[in-house]
């Protein structure tokens, strides 16, 4: 990404553990599933799409803990085994959000058919948002895929490249839960009237908390695609500083969802949420941790290069 090496490595060693702890959550979040399928908490009501739909989710996650532990393997690396596992892994998730994607199309199509009733347009326009949203997700993950495709840690122009990159798969995540909101705005009133419990209505609006870690993140990214392209001295210190509130941002969500999470909840899932937003502190102590190095650093060369 370029920018100082050792402020690059005080800062992975957080952005691993963030990262480990990411894939915990999602294996909680399949343990959740698990349990609640073996303790009769759930019933597919002799559809097989809603069973379909379950085994969709229940592969995403997999898929994403997967994902994360790569990510995390990738931050311990070095060189090019550092940017190969972090490609493996941005597939891994790019994997998981197909899934999720079919998951959530099976599981709305599933409940109408039980009630055999034709679908109303609104709930056709908000599944099909739910669907683009995962799909955008995706993309956004395979924009991660090809951002690290090749090395560009002493190439100035690779290196802008790879930033330009990661802020359109910010973009990307935060178009991801723009799409979720207006989904559930659309849906929850429809599924609420048809007799089924809607168990996130209302509450996405949390979200936005979402929404504007990835908007934060895509400044940041774009610019310092913008400092390499122009030369700067050194545009990891704001783009660090920024990435750092981002990490603060999605802290606030996951807080938000744990307080939104009521009796439904399992105690698997509720450690899930509350991994997710532990997570998000090493994250954003990481990224504090480069941008003071980096700023220290770029002040000293200054000074060395004083007459």
């Amino acid at each position: 990404m370029g920018g100082s090496v050792s402020a690059r490595w005080g800062r992975d060693a957080y952005l691993a553990a963030a990262a480990g702890v990411t894939a915990v959550a999602f294996f909680l979040g399949l343990i959740a599933h698990l349990a609640n399928l073996v303790l009769d908490r759930i019933t597919f009501l002799g559809s097989a799409l809603m069973g379909a739909s379950w085994l969709f989710t229940v592969g995403g996650l997999v898929l994403h803990g997967v994902g994360f532990a790569w990510i995390a393997a990738a931050f311990l690396g070095k060189g090019d085994i550092r940017r190969i596992r972090l490609g493996r892994g941005a597939l891994f998730l790019a994997g998981g959000y197909g899934l999720l994607a079919v998951s959530g199309l099976l599981m709305h199509v599933s409940q109408h058919r039980l009630l055999d009733l034709p679908l109303p347009d609104g709930f056709v326009i908000g599944v099909a948002m739910e669907v683009v949203a995962y799909l955008a997700a995706l993309v956004a993950a395979l924009l991660v895929v090809s951002a690290f495709r090749k090395s560009g840690d002493a190439m100035t122009m690779e290196a802008a490249a790879r930033n330009r990159r990661l802020g359109w798969a910010s973009v990307a995540f935060g178009v991801q839960f723009v799409l979720l909101i207006l989904s559930d705005v659309v849906t929850a009133p429809i599924i609420l009237d048809n007799g089924f419990v809607d168990l996130v209505g209302g509450e996405s609006l949390v979200d936005l908390a979402a929404i504007a870690a990835a908007v934060v993140a895509a400044v940041g990214f774009f610019g310092a695609e913008r400092g390499y392209r122009l030369g700067s001295s050194d545009p990891l210190p704001r783009r660090e500083g920024m990435l750092a509130i981002a990490a603060a941002l999605y802290l606030v969500y996951r807080a938000v969802d744990l307080a939104n999470l009521r009796g439904f909840a399992s105690w698997p899932w509720r450690l899930a949420v509350v991994a997710f937003a532990v997570a998000a502190f090493p994250a954003a102590v990481g990224f504090v941790v480069s941008r003071r190095a980096s700023s220290t650093e770029r002040i000293s060369r200054a000074r060395e290069r004083r007459p």
